[in-house]
């Protein structure tokens, strides 16, 4: 605020408001005094953020304006929420400890209604838990059996069937193979019927026809050569087969592409011929049809396997013939002196 100090600073319209005489009339040595206008400072907010913040200036008030300038409002600011150190999850130990024990005493629980479950089914009228071992020991014997009897004839679960004869087309008695239980049984090549055959497990066909006496088909006697209907020649050469047979057999062999009697074509065979008594023989073979891509070293092996079970009729028993009656002459009789006289 000025101060004038002299009433000749002091303006006309100063002086006629404060009541002074007038300067003409006045003692010039006479000094006006008047009283300044106090500042009144604003009254500080009473909020937290006003009694933490430090005092702001106020800005003096104006000669005749006695209320305070009008501040600013300031933005209040939102808390921030505490840093999150980095790597670390917000589970505290504690709560994770919590999880694992509930776990663990669910599965407890569940173990528990296990067993409690069991021990009331035994104790439960109508089980017979003392039946279960005998019955699986029973089983397991039985197994055992099986698997022992199987180690002493490997044959043992094989169908035996018998050869037909081409001529009347009934099975020729005693005449008899064996077959594994999953090839089928064998039907007639063609209508005459002089041959039989089925498909081994690999894809080859086997084939079995009886020979000689009374067959629609001849022998093969020992040394002849063997030929499909193209009258192309199989490899012929002498096998040993224990089937009881009357003489010594004869193996036969092609990998060529050929045509059985039956009219199938093949790309590879091979067979036995097996004399038989009564002037009967058997031919059994098996052969890869043409464009067949068939497994030929497993049927070969299963084939060898078939032949072993190939039964004949037994020899009937030779008839004793009476013998002629002949005179003998007397018989001599040594005497005890060592001479004897007829």
């Amino acid at each position: 605020m000025k101060q004038y100090h002299d009433m000749d600073d002091i303006p006309q319209h100063a002086r006629e408001e404060a009541g002074a005489p007038d300067q003409t009339s006045s003692d010039p040595k006479t000094t006006l005094e008047y009283e300044e206008t106090p500042i009144i400072e604003p009254i500080a907010d009473p909020s937290p953020e006003s009694a933490s913040s430090p005092p702001e200036a106020s800005a003096p008030l104006s000669l005749g304006n006695s209320s305070p300038a009008p501040s600013d409002p300031q933005p209040e600011e939102s808390p921030l929420p505490p840093p999150v150190s980095p790597g670390k999850s917000g589970i505290s130990p504690a709560s994770f400890g919590k999880k694992v024990l509930t776990v663990l005493i669910l599965v407890l629980l569940f173990a528990g209604g296990v067993w409690l479950s069991t021990v009331v089914r035994r104790s439960m009228p109508g089980s017979a838990p003392s039946e279960q071992p005998r019955q699986s020991s029973a089983a397991g014997s039985t197994a055992s059996q099986s698997g022992a009897a199987a180690k002493m004839n490997p044959h043992s679960n094989w169908k035996s069937y018998s050869v037909v004869s081409g001529a009347t087309r009934l099975p020729i008695t005693g005449l008899t193979f064996l077959l594994p239980p999953d090839v089928a049984p064998p039907i007639c090549d063609g209508a005459n019927c002089a041959s039989e055959g089925t498909y081994l497990p690999g894809g080859t066909r086997f084939t079995v026809a009886a020979r000689g006496s009374g067959e629609l088909l001849p022998a093969v006697s020992a040394g002849a050569i063997l030929t499909d209907s193209g009258g192309r020649a199989f490899t012929m050469q002498p096998a040993t087969v224990a089937t009881g047979s009357a003489g010594p057999a004869l193996e036969f062999s092609g990998l060529f592409t050929g045509t059985t009697g039956g009219g199938y074509a093949f790309a590879q065979m091979r067979g036995i011929m097996i004399p038989g008594r009564d002037g009967l023989t058997l031919e059994i073979n098996h052969f890869t049809p043409s464009g067949v891509n068939a497994d030929w070293t497993a049927d070969d092996a299963l084939f060898d396997e078939i032949v072993k079970t190939v039964s004949f009729p037994p020899a009937a028993p030779a008839t004793a013939l009476p013998r002629p009656l002949t005179p003998q002459p007397p018989e001599a009789t040594a005497s005890t002196g060592g001479a004897s006289t007829q």
